[in-house]
């Protein structure tokens, strides 16, 4: 089996990178990739993540209201 390593900065991120740089634990990236609002892909056993999907998903959430 071949060591298959991600680059952190790069547009995929292995899962511990993709986490370390959203706002969310992994069950919520995960729920939100079932809802079609996160990218990934298979890499052998492993799954590497759209980090530019992310990036999508935090730009398309509303801004806060402080009057709210």
């Amino acid at each position: 089996m071949h060591n298959q390593r991600v680059e952190s900065g790069s547009r995929w991120e292995d899962t511990r990178t993709f986490l370390a740089n959203s706002p969310f634990k992994k069950t919520i990236a995960y729920k939100l990739l079932g809802e079609g609002k996160l990218r990934a892909k298979k890499l052998g056993s492993r799954t590497i993540w759209d980090a530019q999907s992310r990036e999508e998903y935090l730009a398309s959430l509303p801004d806060f209201d402080q009057a709210a």
